[in-house]
Order: C-alpha cells, then sequence, then structure tokens
C-alpha cells in the first residue's frame, strides 16, 4: 500500500502570513492541511521515516489535495538541505512562497521575538544574520529554484493575499488547480493580538518542551489567552532606524534578484524604509 504524501507545501517566509494561509487552506474542501501546522520533517525530523510523515495524511480524501506549511523549509540554515530532500520525495510537489515586505517582516519577527521572550536587546542586536537573511526571498529561494519547475513554484506577496481584492489568494488557488472563491479574511497569529506571556507560563512552557511533553489542546491554550489580555508594546525604537539603514542594502538588492527572476515590471514594494 503507497503512502499518502503531500501534493503541495507552504515552504516560507516566516512571519509573512503562513498561519493564516494555513487556516484559510484547510477551509477549503477540496484541500486536507495536516492537523499540525508545521510538521517540519524536511528540515527537523527527517530521520523519522517518510511513514511518520505520511500520518499526518492518512485521513486525506482521494478527491483531495494534502498538504501542510512549514516554512522553516526556506531557513537560512535549513533551506538547502530540505529542498533537496523535498526534491527527492515530492519531485512533483507544489511549492507556495509567501513574501512581505523585507522590512515589515524582519520588524514582525523581533516583535514576535520580543513578545516571546526569545530574545533582548535593540533591534538586531542579536542573530542579525538569520533575521536579515529571511527577508533575503530570492537567496532563500535559490535552492528551490534549481531543483524544481518554476511552473511549481507560486511566489505571493503577503499584502495581495489579504486585500480586498483577494488576488493573492486567487493565485495560490489557481496555482493548486482550484476554482476561484473569496479568501476567509480572517487574518491570524497577529503580534500585536498576543497576549503578554506571564513568568508562569514561561516556566511552564519551558518545562514541557524540556520533558518532551505536547502542547496542551488548543481550546486550552485560547482560554488561557483570553484570561490574559492583550498587553502590547513596540520594542522598536528610533535608536533603530540606522540598523535599517544597515542592513537595507543587502535586502534590497535581492529583492531587485527576486524581481527579474518573476519578471515583473513593477517593484514588489517601494525601497523607502
Amino acid at each position: 500500500m503507497s503512502l499518502r504524501l503531500p501534493d503541495f507545501l507552504v515552504i516560507g517566509a516566516v512571519k509573512s502570513g503562513t498561519t493564516t494561509l494555513y487556516h484559510w487552506l484547510e477551509q477549503q474542501p477540496e484541500i486536507f492541511m495536516s492537523p499540525k501546522k508545521e510538521p517540519r520533517f524536511f528540515d527537523k525530523n527527517w530521520d523519522r521515516g517518510t511513514s511518520w510523515y505520511a500520518e499526518f495524511f492518512t485521513h486525506a480524501r482521494d478527491d483531495q489535495l494534502a498538504g501542510e506549511a512549514s516554512p522553516q523549509y526556506s531557513n537560512l540554515d535549513a533551506g538547502a538541505l530540505a529542498a533537496e530532500r523535498i526534491a527527492a520525495l515530492l519531485p512533483d510537489a507544489r511549492l507556495v512562497y509567501l513574501v512581505r515586505h523585507p522590512v515589515d517582516r524582519m520588524l514582525s519577527e523581533y516583535r514576535y521575538n520580543v513578545q516571546r521572550k526569545l530574545v533582548d536587546g535593540s533591534f538586531l542586536e542579536k542573530d542579525r544574520e538569520r533575521i536579515v537573511g529571511a527577508s533575503c526571498y530570492h537567496a532563500r529561494l535559490s535552492p528551490y529554484i534549481e531543483r524544481f519547475p518554476r511552473e511549481q513554484i507560486c511566489v505571493v506577496r503577503f499584502e495581495d493575499m489579504i486585500n480586498a481584492d483577494g488576488a493573492g489568494w486567487t493565485q495560490i488557488l489557481r496555482h493548486l488547480g482550484l476554482a476561484d472563491r473569496p479568501s476567509p479574511g480572517t487574518v491570524h497569529n497577529v503580534t500585536r493580538n498576543y497576549p503578554k506571556a506571564t513568568p508562569m507560563t514561561r516556566r511552564l512552557s519551558s518545562m514541557r518542551r524540556k520533558l518532551g511533553l505536547p502542547r496542551p489542546p488548543a481550546a486550552l491554550r485560547s482560554a488561557l489567552a483570553r484570561s490574559r489580555p492583550p498587553v502590547y508594546v513596540d520594542p522598536v525604537t528610533d535608536d533603530d532606524l540606522p540598523v535599517l539603514d544597515e542592513v537595507a542594502p543587502q535586502v534590497w538588492d535581492d529583492i531587485t534578484r527576486l524581481e527579474a527572476w518573476l519578471g515583473v515590471s513593477d517593484p514588489l514594494w517601494s525601497r523607502s524604509a
């Protein structure tokens, strides 16, 4: 008996709307999405084997497309290896790569990391190469460009996907061979709306990870989140502007290469900060 494996993958980019797209796709009757949003088989769980991966898609009907979303597949440290493995196991897979204004994406990741207590200090003080590199979309996509035909790769701007006209959503549907329809509309995983993590919840989360225990059920996590009102303080200050100016040439040079590969006549974004 052959294993059921995905027909398409959402491969990135981090903080570019992949959670929103995952939820939108799972609402479509012709699509079965992995119950776990980020199985990360091709970069983190490869040693578990193909049978382990296939378990995520055992309940997909024959008349459905199966898919998953692991934006880490385009990470700096794992992207080339993930692309090689995907090309070997799923050579016909359709790939969806979401992109976002590169500065907005960097700021969103930094805000997320600060709010989750993953970093402290000023913007890009730590882990600069990874955060800036994640906004260099052509570089992150290059391992896939080398291994997959152009028609199997769909690059969509996050801004187009969530716009009222739904042009980006339509582009994704057509890439997957589905009929046009309105988008569900709800944007998920907005950093500004995260409830502030308390010291107790951070300690419990750390203990859970160390013990290898599963996350609490989604209903319980939602109830706990509702019990803590969102507290949002933007950690980005005027002192961070020189850092943005410093990294801008690297980022925009990469975006220019992406635009050339896409063959677009107009810039994807204004080069202003």
